[in-house]
């Protein structure tokens, strides 16, 4: 089964169900990280911060299947 995100590309619901690590960036933020476009099926890599009584979490690397249009909301 697919869905089609907001740029019209088709997600896959069986990489979420796999729970493959996925992101769906906002249209502005997808500018400041892939300037020269293309940022589906491109890798980000998520650093979280460390909350006080946090144990340390590291990078998530994940694919970017969505762009968000900002002006629609």
């Amino acid at each position: 089964m697919t869905t089609t995100s907001n740029s019209g590309c088709l997600i896959a619901i069986e990489g979420v169900r796999r729970r493959a690590p996925v992101v769906v960036l906002s249209d502005v933020a997808a500018r400041q990280v892939f300037p020269a476009g293309g940022a589906i099926g491109r890798s980000v890599i998520f650093e979280r911060r460390q909350v006080v009584g946090e144990l340390d979490q590291p990078p998530v690397t994940m694919t970017v299947i969505g762009v968000a249009d900002t002006n629609a909301m």
